[in-house]
């Protein structure tokens, strides 16, 4: 009977390793893509503000619980932007918000005054676009 405890005790701290790594993980950067035939936006404009906004605001509002995001900001707008977020399915929502925490933050740094751009990391990905 010890040997079936022993056994369940190692499954278990096994899985509670995988959760904690997965959650502590920094996300591992892959590609990225600039778009130029999207055009650019100028610096401080309405388009740079709805993206800002879009991006800061993106993951805590828009989620699906599965790690599939995809929203847009000021409709019906010229300036109106796209976006869309994903996660790979075998990791965990902290380790895919903080994915895409981070790809949300270095998009405009690979791309900056992009419309259209997408960036790849191990875990997830993001694209926007006007």
């Amino acid at each position: 009977m010890t040997m079936v405890s022993s056994t369940t005790v190692f499954f278990c701290s096994h899985i509670l390793l995988l959760a904690v790594t997965q959650s502590l993980l920094q996300p591992s950067f892959s590609a990225y893509s600039c778009s130029n035939g999207k055009g650019n936006y100028t610096a401080n404009s309405t388009y740079q503000t709805n993206l800002d906004t879009l991006l800061s605001t993106f993951v805590s509002t828009n989620g699906n619980g599965y790690g599939f995001y995809n929203s847009s900001y000021a409709k019906n707008s010229s300036n109106q932007v796209y976006a869309t977020e994903l996660c790979r399915g075998d990791f965990l929502e902290d380790a895919c918000r903080s994915c895409l925490n981070d790809s949300s933050h270095k998009i405009t740094e690979f791309c900056p005054n992009q419309k259209e751009a997408l960036v790849f990391y191990d875990t997830c990905m993001l694209r926007y676009s006007n």
